[in-house]
């Protein structure tokens, strides 16, 4: 069992209607230099940090399963890119505001422990 994120124009993922057609995600993916194309239209994703990640396009959505953080934010970039947004297996929305204000938002401050001790977790 795993946990799927979907890039999606739906109010919620899982819906009929509204798809990201198939060929508008495939010309999308020959264009950017962090996706790549491969056998069967199967596609993967070269976060900046992290190793190649599948992702689908599956009856209108583009989906990963269990993705790393380093995948997330790339979904989300792509999610803007398509006018969709990038829901969660329970239909949780993720905040792909903080991209388009931020393309590199800061990195995440330090716990508390690090802050305490001086060192990092």
């Amino acid at each position: 069992m795993g946990y799927d994120l979907h890039i999606t124009r739906r109010d919620f993922w899982a819906d009929d209607g509204n798809e990201i057609p198939k060929a508008e995600w495939l010309t999308y993916a020959h264009t950017q230099p962090n996706l790549r194309v491969a056998e069967a239209d199967e596609v993967w994703l070269s976060p900046a940090k992290g190793e190649d990640w599948p992702i689908w396009w599956f009856q209108g959505t583009i989906d990963a399963k269990n993705p790393p953080d380093s995948v997330i934010q790339e979904m989300a970039h792509i999610a803007l890119a398509l006018d969709a947004t990038l829901q969660g297996d329970d239909g949780e929305h993720y905040d792909t505001n903080a991209i388009r204000s931020d393309p590199h938002p800061p990195s995440p401050k330090p716990g508390f422990l690090s802050r305490l001790f001086g060192k990092s977790q």
